[in-house]
Formats: structure tokens, C-alpha cells, sequence
């Protein structure tokens, strides 16, 4: 398989081409999306968040490297998406809205400034 020249309009290297740009971008027209990151941090969701509301499915595999806000913040989302589905006795699992709701009460706990 020859591989392609995608030149470089194609590269994002976070200096002449931002990644919170691209996703900007093409998130609000895409169904889903998932990601595997080396690094997750709560201040980089928080630049993505309104643009993954509408996904059909978004799934985040993150390593352990982070910092404490972060690693705060998911705790406190995913103990908020344990207390949904418990609360969610008409529901039999508890939806991707649900998740994203927990995520951004924590957000708004953990906001970096």
C-alpha cells in the first residue's frame, strides 16, 4: 500500500494549526466521535464540550496523566452519572445526555481560569 502525501494543510502541530480549531470544526457536523489521548485535560473538554452535545456516541479512551482539577472533575462526573442511573428508575441505562450532564457539573466545579 503506497501511503498518500497529505501534505502539510493536513498536520496538526498546535502551532500554525490548532487541534481546538479542527475540532471546532468538524464536530458540529459529525454523528460520532472518539478519541485514545495520551493527556486529558478538564480545560481542553471544556473548549470541545458544546460541540459534542449532539453525538450519537463520543468515546474518550485517556491514559492516567493529568493533573489534580482533572482528575477531581472525573470523579465528580462519573459519581454524577452513578447517581443518575440510580435516580433513573424509568430508564433502563443511563443516556449519553445524562453522562455529558454529570461531565459539565463538574466542569462548572473545576473551571480553570
Amino acid at each position: 500500500m503506497a501511503l498518500r502525501n497529505y501534505g502539510a494543510d493536513n498536520v496538526i502541530d498546535n502551532k500554525r494549526k490548532l487541534l481546538c480549531d479542527v475540532l471546532l470544526t468538524t464536530l458540529p457536523q459529525a454523528e460520532s466521535a472518539s478519541f485514545a489521548l495520551g493527556y486529558f485535560f478538564i480545560s481542553g473538554f471544556d473548549v470541545i464540550v458544546e460541540s459534542v452535545e449532539h453525538l450519537k456516541n463520543f468515546r474518550l479512551l485517556i491514559s492516567n496523566t493529568t493533573n489534580q482539577s482533572t482528575a477531581e472533575a472525573l470523579i465528580e462526573g462519573f459519581k454524577k452519572v452513578k447517581q443518575a442511573k440510580e435516580y433513573s428508575l424509568d430508564k433502563e441505562q443511563t443516556s449519553y445526555s445524562d453522562i455529558l450532564d454529570g461531565f459539565r457539573l463538574s466542569l462548572k466545579m473545576f473551571k480553570l481560569n
